[in-house]
Order: structure tokens, then sequence, then C-alpha cells
């Protein structure tokens, strides 16, 4: 058997996003081995950004899905319309 990718995130968790948490992840081990203030300070700036830019990046994408569908109910194209709601249901955590 092979590995399986992972694609929960693939549509808004892009190249900017992938850099800025590696940043934070090299950050966190040398904020652990030496727990001086200046780690700290550069380890939470590096938390809170990343956290920023991807909240962003997500937020961004979950709103162009919902215009797209507004988008299909106001042309009137139900079958269109239905298939992105039930698509956008089953991807959240609301079932």
């Amino acid at each position: 058997m092979g590995e399986k990718q992972h694609e929960r995130n693939e549509e808004w968790h892009e190249q900017e996003c992938r850099e800025i948490v590696e940043a934070k992840r090299q950050a966190r081990p040398k904020f652990i081995q030496r727990s001086t203030r200046t780690n700290e300070e550069d380890y939470n700036r590096k938390r809170i950004a990343a956290s920023r830019l991807c909240r962003r990046e997500k937020k961004e994408l979950l709103k162009t899905k919902v215009d797209e569908i507004v988008e299909h109910h106001t042309k009137n194209e139900s079958k269109k319309y239905y298939k992105g709601f039930k698509n956008e249901y089953r991807n959240s955590n609301l079932e």
C-alpha cells in the first residue's frame, strides 16, 4: 500500500502559508532548547503571524465558495446551487 496524501487543506494552504508555518516550526525547537525572552518573542511573533495568515487564506477561500453558490442561486441554476451547497455541507463539521 502507498501513503495517503492529505488533501484537506490543499485548496487554501498555499506556498506563502507553508513557508510561514515552516518558519514557525523551526523557531519552536530553538525556543524550547534555549528559553530566552528573545527566542520566546520570536516564536510567538511567528506563531501569531502563521495563524493570522492561514486564517485569512481559509476565510478568503470560503468567501469565494459562498459567493459562487449564491451566484448559482441568483441565476436560478438550482442543480449547481444544491450541488455546491451539498459539497460544502459535507466538508464542514455540521453533520
